[in-house]
């Protein structure tokens, strides 16, 4: 049993969670319910309960600040968050604040008992994944970076630092105690399974229901984690998440690709770019290689390819392109553009304007 505590400002509304969810047979048990965040916070000092449930606007302390606030200090419990309207601002800082769920108070229960047999589910799995994850290896937490960079959206600076903080880590998975490796491999792939529950609930069920499979299990397969990781990968591909590159996870490349994609439209060597990152140039080139598997100069063509093909879906002129990603002899980067889009810039633009197949 997973102890739940329950917090509504409404003393009817919280008789009705009681005694109308069979909350046993879900696998909880409501240790205590309460009528304000102060009192939540005060009996968290003492007591530590696996599930918070709480209306967004309890008294003297708001459900989304006692969510800020569990994040921070008790990272551990899952918060689930409830509201008697449609209100948008609440329900996009209940994101923010990585609440497990955020559902409306209805007569109707059946949405949060779903919600909690789905809880119920990842907390099952999450009880075996120590074991899972107490081996966990380099290019797995990798890969994990890359899932997470990839599901993260595109225009937050708090989703790109939160990445990046992980992303500097990732030296010690090579070096690190056995405890810390596993403590940061842990905490990432809370963070994956959270995006996931967010973005594609039915996928997250499918993944911990085969961790509960596959752990019961005495002996585990060789490098379970990279295979499910690969598997997730793949099918999140075919749910149309893209995964454009390669993602770095060295600090220094990390800055090398930023400068890189920065100045596209400009002319650059590579020794250039590891003179604004402070390394040598043949040290740059090494490890550039090593983590993007890819080398310097593909990589450079290919976003420059890339970003040849937006200004022309843009409807800048083929023969202006070459220029402005970079190129003086337009003849060059036309044969560069032919290799790797199949079509020449005017055929490409063509078909992008008309729809029709080159």
């Amino acid at each position: 049993m997973y102890k739940l505590i329950i917090a509504d400002a409404d003393p009817a509304f919280r008789g009705n969670l009681l005694y109308k969810i069979d909350w046993n047979k879900l696998g909880f048990l409501p240790a205590k319910t309460m009528h304000d965040g102060e009192r939540v916070l005060e009996y968290l000092r003492d007591n530590e309960p696996q599930v918070l449930l709480a209306d967004v606007r309890l008294p003297k302390i708001s459900g989304l600040e006692l969510a800020r606030i569990i994040r921070k200090k008790y990272p551990k419990i899952q918060v689930v968050l409830m509201s008697s309207d449609r209100d948008f601002d609440a329900a996009r800082e209940a994101v923010r604040c990585r609440v497990y769920d955020y559902v409306l108070k209805t007569g109707d229960y059946e949405q949060l008992k779903t919600v909690f047999l789905r809880l119920k589910i990842e907390m099952e799995a999450s009880a075996g994944e120590d074991r899972l994850l107490s081996g966990c290896t380099e290019e797995e937490y990798a890969l994990m970076l890359e899932i997470v960079k990839a599901l993260s959206k595109p225009d937050s600076r708090e989703d790109e630092q939160t990445w990046l903080s992980y992303a500097r880590l990732k030296p010690l998975m090579h070096s690190a105690p056995a405890e810390v490796r596993k403590l940061l491999a842990g905490r990432l792939w809370q963070l994956l399974r959270h995006e996931l529950v967010h973005q594609y609930e039915q996928m997250t069920e499918m993944l911990v229901l085969k961790v509960s499979e596959v752990l019961q299990s005495e002996q585990l397969p060789q490098q379970l984690l990279l295979w499910m990781l690969q598997q997730l990968k793949e099918e999140l591909i075919r749910q149309g998440v893209s995964f454009h590159e390669r993602v770095a996870v060295d600090d220094s490349i990390i800055r090398a690709c930023q400068y890189i994609q920065e100045h596209l439209s400009e002319r650059f060597t590579y020794r250039e770019v590891a003179d604004h990152i402070h390394i040598s140039p043949r040290h740059f080139i090494r490890r550039f290689h090593s983590e993007m598997d890819e080398t310097f100069t593909d990589y450079v063509v290919r976003l420059r390819v890339q970003l040849a093909m937006e200004l022309l879906r843009r409807g800048v002129s083929p023969a202006e392109v070459p220029e402005a990603v970079g190129y003086r002899d337009e003849k060059y980067f036309g044969k560069l553009f032919r290799e790797q889009a199949g079509c020449t810039l005017r055929e490409f633009q063509r078909r992008e304007q008309t729809g029709a197949a080159v």
